[in-house]
């Protein structure tokens, strides 16, 4: 199975934030006066994206007779801003990176400040990103992901020709291809795009899965570091604080043990606050204690990297792959499950 963009796509090359503004802009432009009878087809294409804003705020559907007034690109810093009757709508657009600094809430106050005359309630809030992320933006109107936009779009793609538009829906496969890709992939030829896309089927398996300990919130991402990065997954807060107690891991040795998984293994770590007065020899014993407990757990297959000692540290790991990685999961899940019932182990 393969999917190579084509080396003439313009997407392959206007991969910025700045680019996919142009097409927000450029697609909506169909719906203004100047651009109405430009393209039928494009027209009701846009008119299916617009509905979806509007109806986010309990709108009635976009009406022959309406028109988009105007749009404006980089307002004030909002990425775009369409003035559409007594609406003004706020599209922030995002490719590696997420909404930040409440940023939204800053925009709108900047618009009610501009427009004294708006009201709040009349201000959308729009957020869309093609890439995936662990969790729903918080705090605005309507949100496009990639599946909402192929969604729209694959509607037209045997009845729109232009070449921007099929440039931009072939790019938009070409993400989810790779997105999709670590199901065929061999873990060796996983790219930063396979481990997204299998750190959100995993997610959704993490949090709604049989085992006691899934159910537990997990969170992805990139890590960089001086070595290149990486991507990786993290299942937090596995025991209570009463529960780490229990067991000796007071909060000046551990006060979260924890799983991560990245590249192909699946690490044991913990973390300790400095905040706690942390006991270097005594969180270095813990380690150790916990290192051979999960090995004789874990047949064997639990492995150990050289300690260092510091905020996160790593108690060892097992390996995984594309085909065995719900057994390794479920294996160490249980094992960890397991020291709830031995009592204090340090």
């Amino acid at each position: 199975m393969s999917f190579n963009l084509c080396v003439t796509n313009l997407f392959r090359y206007a991969t910025s934030e700045l680019s996919q503004d142009a097409f927000i802009c450029w697609l909506l432009s169909h719906l203004t006066e100047d651009g109405w009878d430009s393209d039928p087809q494009i027209r009701e294409c846009a008119m299916v994206f617009m509905n979806r804003i509007l109806r986010s705020k309990n709108q009635q559907g976009y009406c022959d007779d309406w028109r988009i007034q105007k749009i404006e690109k980089q307002y004030d810093n909002i990425d775009v801003l369409v003035y559409f009757n007594d609406f003004r709508i706020i599209l922030e657009d995002k490719v590696a990176t997420n909404i930040h600094d409440n940023q939204i809430e800053r925009y709108k106050e900047a618009l009610l400040k501009s427009e004294p005359w708006l009201s709040k309630d009349n201000i959308i809030t729009v957020y869309y990103k093609i890439f995936d992320q662990p969790r729903p933006e918080k705090g605005v109107d309507c949100e496009f992901t990639r599946e909402d936009l192929l969604s729209i779009f694959r509607r037209y793609q045997e009845t729109i020709e232009n070449p921007i538009f099929r440039n931009y829906l072939e790019y938009l496969e070409w993400i989810e291809y790779r997105a999709n890709s670590y199901q065929f992939l061999k873990i060796e030829d996983w790219t930063p795009d396979s481990y997204r896309g299998f750190f959100k089927h995993l997610q959704k398996d993490l949090e709604s899965g049989p085992n006691p300990l899934w159910g537990k919130d997990c969170s992805w991402g990139y890590v960089s570091n001086p070595s290149g990065g990486f991507m990786a997954l993290w299942l937090s807060n596995l025991f209570t604080s009463d529960e780490l107690d229990a067991m000796g891991l007071t909060e000046d040795i551990c006060d979260n043990l924890y799983l991560q998984i990245e590249n192909d293994i699946i690490a044991v770590k913990y973390s300790v606050d400095p905040k706690n007065n942390p006991a270097p020899s005594k969180s270095t014993q813990a380690r150790l204690t916990l290192y051979e407990y999960l090995r004789d757990q874990l047949d064997g297959e639990f492995e150990k990297k050289t300690f260092r000692y510091g905020t996160f540290m790593t108690v060892g790991y097992i390996r995984y792959n594309e085909s065995n990685y719900h057994q390794q999961l479920a294996k160490i899940l249980n094992a960890l499950q397991a020291l709830k019932c031995v009592g204090k182990i340090i």
